[in-house]
């Protein structure tokens, strides 16, 4: 964009008063601002140029965050596969120790070794992200922050606290399965509303292109690496991985059926 399309000039770091006038006009919709207000997908559609392409960071048009897969690749995974995407909370082997060449954990006991996640052996890698996945809803759910669970305590009590506020008592597999349902019901939504996963929840090529230096050059992450990470994780959460949808027979075991009735006929068996 230039100057004559923002109104004003626009430059990397150093000019706060641009950054504040810009936030001011997106939040009133007014200038550059309405069109920038609509997310960076819609607004590089608008402004063209080639920029959908070639400068819109984003998956199924939420914004890419600052955390790169070549350097964690478990965040292809929930980048791609997650009900909503380009999310780098939504659960994984990325924070959880794994990507770092430490054993995995997951935000509460939930009764299995995951072992490791070795950083660019993606042989095993989907299947690992959709189980913390699954651990993850559940503390989404409590309202913890993450921080909590990744830095500070590692793991939390989380079977003791429901119990002593709710009364119940979950053993691991079955508070897992709790998050299972959650995440199963998230994506039940997206199908209802249209969403193709695997056609519309893609990395932008730009993501994937090897970088020629530094840290991360010689670092090699397909189309092909991601769509393999993604079918498994599909896969364990009892979801085609053709398609993303989630499959009857687990819609029924998680005991979401009568909740998806409208859309179960179009669930792949």
């Amino acid at each position: 964009m230039t100057e004559k399309d923002v109104g004003f000039p626009l430059k990397w770091g150093g000019d706060p008063d641009a950054v504040v006038k810009l936030v001011e006009l997106i939040a009133k919709a007014e200038g550059i601002g309405k069109i920038l207000g609509q997310g960076v997908k819609r607004a590089a559609e608008i402004i063209g140029r080639g920029g959908a392409e070639q400068y819109a960071m984003h998956v199924g048009g939420q914004e890419l965050p600052s955390h790169h897969p070549q350097f964690l690749p478990g965040l292809a995974i929930t980048y791609t596969a997650d009900p909503t995407p380009a999310r780098h909370t939504a659960g994984g082997v990325h924070w959880w120790g794994g990507e770092g060449g430490k054993k995995l954990w997951a935000p509460f006991d939930i009764g299995m070794d995951l072992g490791a996640s070795p950083k660019y052996d993606y042989s095993d890698k989907g299947r690992k992200a959709a189980i913390i996945a699954m651990s993850t809803q559940v503390e989404n759910s409590l309202g913890f922050c993450q921080f909590a669970s990744q830095v500070i305590y590692r793991t939390l009590p989380y079977i003791d606290l429901i119990y002593a506020v709710t009364g119940m008592k979950y053993t691991p597999q079955e508070l897992l399965k709790v998050g299972h349902r959650i995440h199963t019901l998230r994506q039940l939504f997206n199908v209802r509303e249209g969403v193709n996963p695997k056609k519309d929840f893609k990395l932008p090529k730009r993501v994937l292109e090897p970088f020629p230096e530094g840290p991360l050059a010689g670092v090699k992450l397909t189309e092909e690496d991601v769509e393999r990470m993604r079918e498994q994780y599909w896969e364990t959460l009892g979801w085609d991985p053709s398609t993303g949808y989630p499959r009857r027979r687990t819609v029924e075991e998680l005991g979401l059926a009568e909740i998806a009735s409208d859309i179960i006929s179009v669930l792949p068996p």
